[in-house]
């Protein structure tokens, strides 16, 4: 190869790195921000992360973290609508019966 072709081969391989880095680093964020409770803002950049790792199946999780809430605090049609749009996701069917 020339050195045309491998200097832009590298600039490729170092950009691919650093936007893995960077999802990962959101990645991390997100975890801790469902870990602390905040699902809302979790579920913001698990939604942004798409594909990355598990992040599809946090999003749901966040989700089901919010209905949790709105169904502790007796908020209970927002708790019905959220576990409905979670259908089968854990017991979500059953909550949307309480």
């Amino acid at each position: 190869m020339n050195k045309k072709r491998m200097r832009i081969l590298c600039i490729l391989m170092i950009l691919a790195l650093m936007l893995t880095a960077c999802d990962s680093a959101d990645y991390k964020k997100a975890m801790g921000l469902y870990e602390a409770g905040s699902y809302s803002e979790a579920c913001e950049i698990f939604t942004q992360l798409g594909d990355y790792e598990d992040s599809a199946e946090m999003v749901t999780a966040c989700r089901y973290g919010l209905a949790m809430e709105a169904y502790d605090s007796a908020d209970y049609d927002q708790a019905g609508k959220l576990f409905a749009e979670l259908g089968d996701y854990q017991n979500s069917a059953d909550m949307v019966l309480e």
